[in-house]
């Protein structure tokens, strides 16, 4: 009689974990990996399993090259692969991935239909107002629960012209960011 012990572990995907409040505006931040293990785990005993983090789908594969827990990502965004074993049984183990993304508010857009840049993307950020002004301080666009959605015109639909706007975003729990975006088509 062959007794099997332990099982191949449910692993769940956090599907991205994102970093927007930077004290430097850098493609590149420090992330906590073993801060996604309960969303991993998702109520599995976490006694139970050993998680790793790797850079390669084949590292995950082979159990080989883990990361640290903290890590600084090396792209923007990059994708993790994460083995997740169980203990008490050998070879035991499921692999999934996610996401590391670094918010960063785009300084140029170019809303040409070409698919890159077309809108003033703030991923990652919880915009509850977004205000837009020319150079002279005048008001231009603005909208509240913003879903990124400008691309690059008044509030009356029309197409600005390109040059140098400054914006005005209020967020999360009402943290503010002001700068500039530049629009070219």
């Amino acid at each position: 009689m062959i007794e099997v012990t332990g099982a191949v572990p449910d692993a769940i995907s956090p599907g991205e974990y994102v970093i927007c409040d930077l004290i430097f505006s850098s493609n590149n931040q420090i992330f906590d990996l073993n801060s996604q293990n309960e969303i991993i785990l998702e109520g599995q005993n976490m006694d139970t399993y050993t998680i790793t983090y790797h850079i390669s789908e084949d590292d995950a594969l082979s159990g080989i090259n883990p990361l640290e827990s903290e890590y600084e990502n090396i792209s923007n965004p990059q994708t993790i692969y994460v083995r997740v074993e169980d203990t008490n049984a050998f070879e035991c183990y499921s692999i999934t991935s996610f996401d590391l993304v670094v918010c960063l508010i785009p300084e140029g857009i170019s809303p040409n239909n070409d698919g890159y840049n077309d809108t003033f993307e703030l991923k990652g950020y919880n915009v509850n107002s977004l205000k837009i002004y020319n150079r002279y301080g005048k008001l231009v666009f603005n909208t509240t629960n913003y879903t990124d959605t400008w691309e690059g015109q008044t509030n009356d639909g029309k197409k600005l012209p390109v040059g140098t706007y400054f914006y005005h975003i209020i967020y999360d729990e009402n943290l503010q960011k002001t700068g500039w975006v530049y629009i070219n088509y």
